[in-house]
């Protein structure tokens, strides 16, 4: 042990330091001799007072255990003074039994040379001893300091501690709602909480030195034999175990024990088994998966990893395993495939902590068998107090019959959806509040009204039904079971023609008898009624027309008569889209090419093709579009020829023939050929019809700007001619009302166009 003593700013003296001879060089140097001795000799007194004044009791010890020096701590300790101590040994201090153990304990120190710390007691204290050896310049140990600290209060208040722990441990025992059980390594009870009588009813009396097999369950006596086997070969092991038990009622209780093996302990030396009553839990658990068990969808619980935890009998059923067989096992492995399905609603609900539902079948599901039904699958995230995801709650519905239902249900649909898209009927639906919640492809091609633009909208403010007062009070009163009927209905079309259609409607109601929806069949009597004139079986006409639209409005209107069509043009992605192609042959006039097998390049290939198809179709409607393309590549003369004979041909087979000719081609003369060849449209015929001045200069103005590609507006009208909005308005209903103009909108507004009707009118008063 090293003790340095150190004054306020001076080395003073060091312990274990001996010979100190200071040396002196000279004469002047006994000044700081003489001052030398006196640090000394005051150092000695600073000694005594130090190793006098430490907490400790300190005795220095020869190697043979002859005291040389002790503190007055050590002496007030044993009582005795300093002069009656020195010269003694270890052996006297405090006891010989004491003394000797201490005495062995320095012999040690001086063989080891190292410090050595031990407690020893007496009848009434309690010492903590500190060993350190004085080693001499040699390396000899020959003498050493004993350091005694009386540790009697602390050991005092540790025992207080320990008393008190032992008795909180005690009460906790004697309190706890669990039953504390010790056993032999034989099985026999040796003690048991209080709390038996309160969950068995045996007082622990009763039950001691008795062996703990006795009450156990017949079924599950071998099991729990098994689990006390464990925790005998397994020392300071935890096992548990659930199990029957009967109490002195002869009532069974479910127990969940806890077993560990402290034979080895010293203060217990037995078998501990921590016992609850779980019989509450397990009924309900029972309760609960009985009503699980018998549910008819299949209802299972995952781990993190996709590990089947638990699972009912229904998942049991349709994977054809025990429970048993299931438990630990992958779910899609339960399922016979090899890897976690794509989209797995319990991946996505593992992965993110929310709910996911998903259908999986053999259609949607390149990787299930075909055999296998068709499941709604609902996975809940199951979440800890923490919020951490410990696993998913799978639960699925077989929807194999109510989905081919559905497949039949949306057969029908679509079934029925193709009827009424392809009925030569227009029809349509509205709803309670007007809405119109139908438009079928007829109604779209004759109106040139798209479906988009119209469902979803109140049919109430739609400018195109003429006799709208008519139709809405009819609406009106059908919704209020007010009967009424409504037989006719006038619709204005993009074309800027009037559409007769004669009605007839159905009610749909809801099981409670209110009318949902009234459905309107309408058949066009557009051409029946001589609107658009009488087309003769047999004829040709000729359509003097700059644009396709009316042309191709006319021929849909004529299929409607339940005809067969050849359509033949120039022109492809323009034209096709607006025919009624479910009744219809298209060719192009073109070279052939691997896109359009009826390619037709020369005036027999046209006569050909017009030939074969009528051969097909009696009566059928042949319209030859875009003639410009055949005059300007043979000539007038040469074709005109082969106009000849298509005419002919349509004569003789009474079918109708429509050609679209272009005026600004031909000379007068030409001109006059082709009107004694084809008669005119039966609605451009304008022997009845008689124009004042007034309505004669607005026609002429509408064509001259047509000419020049000019919008014309009613404005335009108002401004130019110096009349009213009524009048104009009038005068214009007039044009439209004889088929002499017709209109296009443009958002709001009309513009204007004179028909070939009004061409015509315009030449002949020419």
């Amino acid at each position: 042990m090293l003790i340095i003593i150190v004054s306020q700013n001076h080395f003073i003296w060091r312990k274990g330091t001996t010979n100190i001879q200071p040396t002196i060089n000279d004469s002047d140097d006994l000044l700081h001799l003489e001052k030398y001795h006196e640090k000394l000799n005051g150092f000695s007194r600073l000694e005594t007072k130090f190793f006098n004044s430490i907490p400790y009791l300190v005795v220095i010890i020869t190697v043979d255990g002859e005291i040389l020096d002790v503190n007055k701590a050590l002496c007030k300790s044993v009582g005795k003074k300093k002069e009656e101590i020195l010269g003694k040994t270890i052996l006297e201090l405090p006891t010989e039994k004491i003394g000797l153990f201490r005495q062995n304990v320095a012999k040690q120190v001086v063989k080891t040379k190292e410090p050595k710390s031990l407690f020893d007691t007496t009848a009434t204290h309690f010492f903590k001893s500190t060993y350190l050896p004085i080693i001499e310049k040699n390396d000899k140990s020959y003498s050493l300091i004993i350091l005694i600290e009386d540790i009697t209060d602390e050991k005092r208040k540790e025992k207080q501690i320990i008393e008190g722990k032992e008795e909180y441990f005690e009460s906790l025992i004697e309190n706890s709602l669990d039953l504390i059980t010790v056993l032999t390594k034989e099985g026999i009870i040796m003690y048991e909480s209080p709390s038996l009588q309160r969950i068995l009813g045996f007082t622990p009396d009763e039950r001691v030195y008795k062996n703990v097999f006795e009450n156990i369950h017949p079924r599950d006596k071998k099991r729990v034999k098994n689990f006390f086997n464990q925790i005998l070969s397994k020392p300071g092991r935890t096992e548990k175990i659930t199990y029957k038990i009967k109490d002195k009622s002869g009532s069974w209780h479910y127990f969940e024990s806890l077993g560990n093996n402290l034979l080895n302990n010293y203060s217990i030396k037995g078998l501990i088994v921590n016992s609850r009553d779980i019989t509450s839990r397990v009924t309900s658990e029972m309760e609960k998966n009985a009503i699980l068990d018998n549910t008819s969808e299949i209802i299972a619980y995952h781990d993190l990893n996709h590990n089947l935890i638990w699972a009912n009998k229904a998942y049991q059923r349709e994977t054809n395993q025990s429970l048993d067989e299931l438990v630990g096992k992958k779910c899609y492995h339960a399922w016979g495939l090899d890897k976690p399905c794509t989209q797995c609603p319990i991946t996505k609900a593992l992965k993110t902590g929310n709910a996911f539902e998903s259908v999986f079948s053999p259609d949607s599901k390149k990787t299930w068998p075909e055999y296998f039904k068709t499941w709604q699958i609902k996975a809940d995230p199951v979440i800890n107090e923490d919020g951490e995801i410990i696993g998913a709650i799978e639960i699925s519905y077989d929807i194999t019959k109510q989905r081919k239902a559905n497949e039949e249900i949306k057969r029908a649909k679509n079934h029925l959806e193709k009827l009424i898209h392809n009925t030569s009927e227009i029809i349509f639906s509205v709803n309670q509040s007007f809405i119109v919640t139908l438009w079928n492809q007829t109604a779209e091609k004759i109106t040139g009204i798209s479906s988009k633009k119209i469902v979803g909208k109140d049919i109430r403010n739609q400018k195109f039904v003429q006799n709208a007062i008519e139709l809405n009070s009819f609406l009106k009163n059908q919704f209020n079971h007010k009967p009424e009927s409504l037989n006719q209905l006038v619709l204005n079309t993009v074309f800027g023609r009037n559409r007769m259609l004669q009605v007839s409607t159905s009610m749909v109601k809801d099981e409670k008898d209110t009318i949902t929806d009234i459905i309107f069949i309408c058949n066009d009597k557009t051409l029946s009624n001589g609107a658009l004139g009488t087309f003769r079986s047999g004829a040709s006409y000729l359509i003097e027309d700059t644009k396709p639209e009316y042309m191709i409005d006319l021929f849909n209107e004529l299929l409607l008569q339940n005809h067969q069509g050849l359509f033949i043009s120039r022109s492809y992605n323009s034209v096709v889209p607006k025919l009624r192609m479910n009744q219809v042959t298209f060719a192009l006039l073109s070279k052939k090419s691997k896109q359009h097998e009826h390619a037709m390049y020369s005036l027999d290939d046209v006569t050909n093709c017009i030939q074969d198809f009528l051969k097909r179709n009696k009566k059928g409607i042949i319209c030859l579009d875009r003639s410009d393309y055949l005059f300007t590549l043979f000539g007038f003369q040469t074709t005109l020829q082969k106009l000849y004979q298509i005419n002919d041909i349509i004569r003789r087979t009474q079918s109708i023939f429509l050609l679209r000719v272009n005026n600004d081609l031909f000379n007068r003369n030409q001109t006059e050929i082709l009107h004694e060849e084809f008669f005119s449209l039966p609605s451009n015929q304008t022997q009845h019809i008689y124009l004042d001045n007034d309505l004669f200069a607005i026609l002429m103005y509408i064509n001259e700007k047509n000419k020049t590609n000019d919008f014309v507006y009613q404005k335009n009208i108002c401004n130019h001619f110096s009349i009213s909005k009524v009048t104009t308005q009038k005068r214009i209903k007039s044009l439209i009302d004889n088929g002499l103009i017709s209109f296009k909108k443009r958002g709001r507004i009309k513009n204007l166009f004179i028909t070939e009707k009004g061409k015509q009118l315009l030449r002949k008063i020419s």
